[in-house]
């Protein structure tokens, strides 16, 4: 799954991996989905998203 997810979806023209990460911690937060919020929060951070974008201080 990581491959098929991170190899070929994070890496399609169009987003970056910093605006898709922003993108699914909305989507993560908006659906309630609290088991998958910590894996992409720490993307987020690897991707460029900074704590205060996140909200998290």
């Amino acid at each position: 799954m990581n491959d098929v997810l991170f190899d070929d979806v994070w890496q399609r023209p169009g987003l970056s991996p910093r605006d898709r990460s922003l993108v699914t911690v909305a989507s993560l937060v908006s659906l309630y989905r609290v088991n998958e919020l910590p894996f992409h929060l720490g993307k987020a951070l690897e991707n460029g998203v900074t704590r205060d974008e996140l909200g998290r201080r």
